[in-house]
């Protein structure tokens, strides 16, 4: 580990700098009004402290004495199902008075003689995190824990104090970028959640328009089919390198925009043949495992019974009209599938979801809208893609030393 790291760099264990240990709050006290917020894993998995779903709790002044997080305090993630959420490193940036931590979370406060931000980058950074991973016993079962000992005993790389500095300073600059970046894209959704609710309702309406909305069942405005599945359906003989794309629930998970450019799988003719063609221009639906996103087809594709095929619609209904309007419905539909190991809702339900069909120019000018809307949170999401391409690439460069920062006298 030590030859890829400039000479006056240590290579020594983490414990050296631990002050102070603290697993978090155990106990499962009811939830108040008023009372200390108690931090859990899902409030730090976005990689840094969220209180969007704050969690208040009956807590005595001692016990939140004990548990309460402070400025410059690391909170490790303790215990999780999966490798992902382990051994995560989120220091404490601000000095929060009512806020302690529970029993999937770890304390650390460091000494003098480190950095907690250079720390936090660290732990980011995928060589040590692979190595604190590395201390999960492979068969230790569902839920995966890291423990004092695996964080005392994972040996980190370090540079001297004022260059330890330095490298924090730079890579907060992408920091603060991508949070500026980030919160800039949640309130462009929330914007854009705002519009649906108002436009696709008819609650606001262009002033060039007045004329009554009707509502008609889907299933009365298009023609809605379900997919089908080439059976059984692990037999190659139904795919090809080339053909007809074969649309996943995850093809559609992995695309941005409203558009299905691409899919992982193709059909043979056998397998076309057993299954259900999607036109470009065609609007899917998911109706199992994730359930109530439609996407338009853009390549000539197939579609298993995870999905149903609308089309017919284009004499009432403008397609991008259609599609947002489907999307404002996403989460009431997938509040609809049928409890089980995967969630589903039936082509029959599609059919009956009452569309409005307001003439077709004020369709296309509030689809106009939603879909601009829908193109700044694409373009915002790409700069911050951008600026985590970046961090990655000198957190690689800044916490090796391949790129050394000049440090002046202190």
């Amino acid at each position: 580990m030590s030859n890829i790291y400039p000479a006056d760099w240590d290579i020594v264990p983490f414990g050296n700098f631990i002050q102070s240990f603290k697993n978090g709050y155990g106990r499962r006290p009811k939830a108040v009004e008023q009372g200390p917020i108690v931090l859990r894993l899902a409030d730090v998995a976005k990689g840094c402290i969220d209180f969007s779903d704050v969690r208040r709790v009956a807590m005595s002044s001692d016990e939140f004495e004990t548990f309460r997080i402070a400025q410059g305090d690391l909170l490790f993630t303790r215990v999780n199902g999966s490798r992902d959420y382990v051994g995560k490193c989120i220091r404490v940036s601000e000095n929060y008075t009512d806020v302690a931590f529970n029993d999937h979370l770890i304390r650390v406060r460091v000494n003098s003689a480190v950095n907690a931000h250079f720390i936090e980058c660290l732990f980011a950074d995928e060589r040590t995190r692979a190595n604190l991973l590395a201390f999960i016993p492979i068969a230790s079962g569902a839920q995966l824990t890291i423990n004092q000992t695996a964080l005392e005993n994972i040996m980190i790389p370090l540079p001297p104090l004022p260059e330890q500095l330095a490298i924090a300073a730079i890579l907060s600059t992408w920091d603060e970028a991508l949070t500026l970046t980030k919160r800039l894209i949640d309130a462009l959704k929330r914007r854009k959640a705002a519009l649906m609710q108002l436009l696709l309702t008819g609650e606001v309406r262009f002033s060039e328009f007045d004329g009554a909305w009707e509502t008609l069942p889907l299933g009365k405005i298009a023609n809605v089919k379900r997919g089908a599945s080439p059976r059984p359906i692990n037999d190659p003989q139904w795919f090809s390198e080339t053909g007809r794309a074969w649309v996943r629930i995850a093809d559609i998970n992995a695309s941005p925009t409203r558009f299905l450019n691409q899919a992982s799988q193709y059909l043979s003719s056998l397998g076309e043949a057993l299954s259900v063609k999607a036109e470009v221009g065609d609007l899917i639906l998911s109706i199992a495992a994730t359930i109530g996103v439609p996407k338009i087809v853009n390549i000539p594709a197939c579609i298993h019974d995870g999905f149903v095929l609308i089309t017919g619609y284009s004499d009432t209904t403008n397609g991008d009209f259609l599609y947002h309007y489907l999307s404002m419905l996403t989460s009431l539909l997938a509040s609809g599938g049928q409890p089980g190991t995967q969630k589903n809702i039936n082509s029959e339900l599609v059919r009956e979801i009452e569309i409005p069909t307001p003439d077709i120019p004020e369709q296309q000018k509030i689809a106009d809208v939603l879909t601009i809307a829908d193109e700044e949170i694409l373009y915002w999401s790409s700069i911050a893609e951008s600026l985590t391409k970046q961090k990655r690439g000198l957190m690689q460069q800044l916490l090796t030393g391949t790129v050394r920062v000049q440090v002046g006298e202190r």
